[in-house]
């Protein structure tokens, strides 16, 4: 599951007011005295001295103003025409973080749950053994638990086969957005992995979850005894076909 981010660009007029009286204009004007302050002060009051130069005459006598909000006014929500941008995020771009998804597996045999992602897929030859190392061929695969290899078990379905009794998460559908780039031109939807039927939503408490098929029912790996066993048939077989035949000829007296 991945965020996504959407930005509105907005521009807002945040009004604030300050009353200016004498006393503060001998904070910034320390050399004048207290007829040069009436002087300015007309002066600011007519637009003779303008706002900015006295904001910036404050700022040079490290003169701060105590600035009181009136209101935001979001004109651009009136008027409209700000500009949308979208992104990829991710958890910090939460106020406050998505609660993490539900695990869908659960180990039959320890106690871990978690993701489909997090499972350990295990890989098999025809007879049922499981190939080790980097694996090229192999006849089946299965999701085994990552921390004893144990068969698992499906929690917290999302979804349900019409059909059969398939239940799961959505990650593990067979999703159809185009008709035309399916193979099977199936209609848009989502379809159940294992037998192709159309799928449902669920809650995953209207349903019995049975479990995964887990490791797959091939035949067990025969014993060492078994194979000296089935090995010395063989040889007696092969004695049997390479011993040289008797002559069934009578010698003539």
């Amino acid at each position: 599951m991945i965020t996504l981010v959407k930005h509105e660009w907005h521009q807002v007029d945040s009004q604030f007011a300050v009353e200016l009286d004498k006393d503060k204009l001998r904070e910034i004007y320390p050399d004048l005295d207290d007829a040069d302050i009436d002087v300015k002060l007309k002066e600011i009051e007519s637009g003779e001295v303008s706002v900015d130069e006295l904001i910036a005459d404050a700022a040079e006598s490290q003169v701060d103003f105590e600035w009181e909000r009136q209101y935001d006014d979001w004109w651009t929500d009136r008027k409209g025409g700000y500009e949308i941008t979208y992104e990829l995020g991710d958890d910090s771009s939460w106020h406050t973080p998505p609660a993490p998804p539900l695990p869908t597996k659960k180990c039959t045999q320890c106690r871990w749950e978690g993701g489909a992602h997090e499972t350990r897929t295990a890989y098999f030859d025809k007879n049922g053994v499981e190939l080790t190392g980097d694996v090229d061929h192999y006849d089946r695969t299965t999701d085994v638990c990552p921390m004893c290899d144990g068969a698992l078990s499906n929690i917290n379905p999302s979804h349900r086969c019409t059909s059969c009794d398939w239940v799961g998460s959505y990650l593990d559908v067979d999703s159809v957005w185009n008709k035309d780039r399916d193979e099977q031109n199936r209609e848009e939807g989502d379809y159940c992995p294992e037998c192709g039927s159309q799928v449902t939503e669920t809650t995953g408490s209207d349903v019995e979850v049975p479990a995964d098929n887990g490791l797959p029912e091939f035949p067990s790996e025969p014993s060492r005894e078994a194979l000296e066993e089935a090995l010395d048939e063989l040889k007696k077989e092969f004695d049997l076909m390479n011993a040289p035949k008797k002559s069934s000829k009578k010698t003539k007296k």
